[in-house]
């Protein structure tokens, strides 16, 4: 394959003296990334100057022609040190001598070497992934492959990953103990086993009875040990005020908004702020989302690192006062809650606001008002009243607009979300039932309903019915293909459902090409570093790496960083034309 060079330019709009383009250089492969031309000037997005350079990098296999003495030891060497072009003679197509020379001959860890470290391992490993591990015990000078780690992580019973029997006994048990009146709180290898993946293997191998549960067969896998949770702590009249009370602020702000002029109905029918020049808050949640799904694989490293950008963007948020603010804030907490089990995190996000909003606006302003009351409730009672006010935010907006307006809509399917996400079994009919409802009141090609449906095939992808999802991301992009009038963000999330569900299915060529066009198709209209395209690229990355392509894995985790380097310098810039703009100065 060709190797390309690309000398990418980000030209952020507004002043270019305040915000100047920064230019850098990434080795990519021209088929792997299929960058876009230039995008168009003014839409913040990233312009691409392409050029092919000189080299010739052939796509060998290492195992087709070094010697059989060698083979584990380039394989071992492969990923850390050179690439085919280095190690092969161009002529002969065999390993050239002085290659040889290099290969690594430390040698491999003896039962000794392992006990000696096995305490430090062990640390590790229970707060970093397996590829951190092995990477911070090599630059301690011990070295081991993937396939030892894992036989001694086995030997030692702490993998963090729950197989399928252990999973299946988990559920057999908890749906014993439901039946009996009891909860559960359920401990593996001295792990405790987070309820969202419980409920997810629940949904994706079709157990949601409670019938099919118990008729599972299953051995009670060692080191599974099970807990009645402690009782919650019995709610204070104050505590049970507060989600009521929050509810009515909701409600007012959104009234007091449009009465005051503040927000005004767009052109599309939506409300819009009159403060806002772009949809900060929609980029938050994208960044939350993908904080979210980086941190459940593993790549917590990239994950802190989107969380710190998103929380970068808070000041702007509340200045902004958007009519989804709230709501989106509500969801993202709700989400990091749900699917991390992790409120600390949640609590933290929401201190952030709460501070902000304290600093930037009158203390009457309904935001502090809000914040004020939630940093109050403990993480039991927090949920809930998030919830709440997003039900609060649903029913204001369809007063005023209708239901099927995009502000109340966009909430509706969120809280379906949300009920998807925790297991409840009703949440396709949720879909199907709101679906048909909009199908009846609007055109078949209004976008609102096509936002429906990509969120009814997002679910069947969530759920495990993969042939569904792809179903339904096909016709849509059947429909954009004849019409034209598809969203380009609907159509590119199209493509992603459906390579995901051909992943899934094991359509691994298809499921390829089309994740790469939906990375293309988002990045021609909203640049590079919009944060869908990155959570494409860690998708890519992961997929690569399970088919045994390192090169192209490591290349496209190369780009990522590239540009995450890039978002990270451009907010320091910001916040250093702040400063000078306020006259802070460093101590």
């Amino acid at each position: 394959m060709d190797s390309a060079a690309y000398a990418i330019s980000y030209h952020e709009s507004g002043d270019c003296d305040l915000a100047p383009a920064l230019s850098f250089e990434i080795n990519l492969d021209w088929s792997m990334m299929a960058l876009q031309p230039p995008a168009p000037p003014g839409t913040g997005g990233v312009s691409l100057d392409v050029y092919q350079s000189a080299s010739f990098v052939p796509n060998l296999s290492l195992a087709q022609h070094a010697p059989l003495e060698l083979q584990e030891a380039l394989t071992r060497q492969r990923s850390e040190t050179l690439d085919d072009s280095h190690i092969l003679d161009e002529q002969s197509g065999h390993i050239q001598e002085d290659v040889i020379m290099q290969i690594d001959r430390t040698p491999y860890p003896n039962e000794d070497d392992w006990e000696q470290h096995k305490a430090k391992i062990r640390e590790l490993y229970q707060k970093m992934p397996l590829k951190e591990v092995m990477a911070t015990m090599k630059r301690d000078g011990f070295k081991a492959s993937t396939k030892m780690y894992k036989d001694r992580i086995s030997k030692w019973q702490i993998d963090k990953k729950i197989k399928g029997h252990e999973m299946k006994a988990i559920i057999r048990k908890q749906a014993q103990r439901s039946r009996a009146g009891k909860k559960s709180l359920f401990f593996l290898r001295n792990s405790q086993v987070p309820e969202h993946k419980v409920n997810r293997y629940r949904k994706a191998m079709k157990l949601l009875s409670e019938e099919q549960a118990l008729i599972l067969r299953a051995q009670t896998p060692p080191g599974l040990v099970c807990h009645t949770p402690p009782a919650p702590p019995m709610a204070t009249p104050e505590v049970l005020e507060i989600p009521e009370r929050i509810a009515k602020l909701v409600q007012d702000y959104i009234d007091g908004s449009f009465n005051s002029g503040t927000w005004i109905v767009s052109e599309y029918e939506d409300a819009v702020s009159t403060k806002e020049s772009q949809d900060p808050m929609y980029e938050f949640l994208d960044q939350v989302l993908n904080f979210v799904n980086d941190f459940q694989n593993g790549d917590t490293s990239y994950a802190w690192r989107i969380l710190k950008i998103a929380m970068a963007s808070i000041e702007h948020i509340v200045s902004e006062e958007s009519p989804i603010t709230l709501d989106i804030l509500a969801f993202s907490l709700c989400k990091i809650m749900v699917t991390l089990d992790s409120s600390e995190v949640a609590l933290f996000v929401l201190k952030q606001f709460s501070a902000m909003s304290a600093v930037i606006l009158p203390k009457q302003h309904p935001f502090n008002q809000v914040f004020a009351r939630l940093v109050r409730l403990d993480m039991s009672h927090l949920k809930y009243t998030l919830i709440m006010a997003k039900e609060s935010h649903s029913d204001g907006f369809a007063r005023r607009l209708g239901r099927f307006n995009r502000n109340a809509l966009v909430i509706e399917l969120s809280l379906l979300q949300l009920k998807s996400v925790e297991g409840a079994a009703d949440t396709t009919e949720g879909y199907l039932t709101l679906l048909q409802a909009m199908e009846l009141a609007l055109d078949a090609s209004n976008p609102q309903v096509e936002c429906v449906r990509i969120q009814l095939a997002s679910h069947y992808l969530d759920a495990g019915e993969y042939a569904e999802a792809a179903k339904i991301a096909q016709s849509i992009i059947d429909l954009a293909a004849q019409t034209g009038n598809v969203r380009p963000d609907t159509h590119a999330t199209a493509l992603y459902i459906l390579s995901y569900a051909q992943y899934r299915l094991s359509e691994t060529t298809l499921a390829e090409q089309n994740l790469r066009q939906a990375m293309q198709n988002r990045a021609k209209y909203f640049g590079w570093e919009d944060v869908p395209v990155l959570d494409y690229m860690s998708v890519l990355e992961s997929w690569l790496e399970e088919w045994e392509r390192p090169d192209e894995a490591a290349e496209v985790r190369r780009h990522k960083e590239a540009i995450l380097d890039w978002m990270e310098e451009r907010i320091a810039r910001e916040e250093e034309e702040r400063c000078r703009r306020l006259g802070i100065t460093e101590a």
